[in-house]
């Protein structure tokens, strides 16, 4: 979501790759073990299953979406602030 947002993605494509980073081995993992399978028991990868994996993810990169912008900005200021000379006597 950070390299997507700081691409020019805008909230949709930012939260599209943080959802296929988050859950893209678990369901890779899913389909290539079988554990997918209805024959075992199972019916659909895990975040199909259960939903709320996908809503923590969503909500996840929605809020990296919004939080790392200011995130930078403050480490900037941090880091500016660092280079500035300053009164020992303060």
């Amino acid at each position: 979501t950070q390299l997507a947002g700081e691409a020019g993605m805008n909230i949709v494509g930012c939260s599209l790759v943080g959802c296929i980073a988050a859950m893209g081995g678990g369901t890779l993992n899913n389909l290539l073990y079988a554990s997918s399978s209805p024959i075992l028991g199972n019916a659909g990868v895990f975040w199909v299953r259960i939903p709320a994996y996908l809503a923590t993810a969503l909500g996840a990169s929605i809020f990296t979406f919004f939080a790392w912008p200011l995130y930078c900005e403050r480490q900037a200021e941090i880091e500016i602030k660092s280079m500035l000379p300053h009164d020992d006597n303060d």
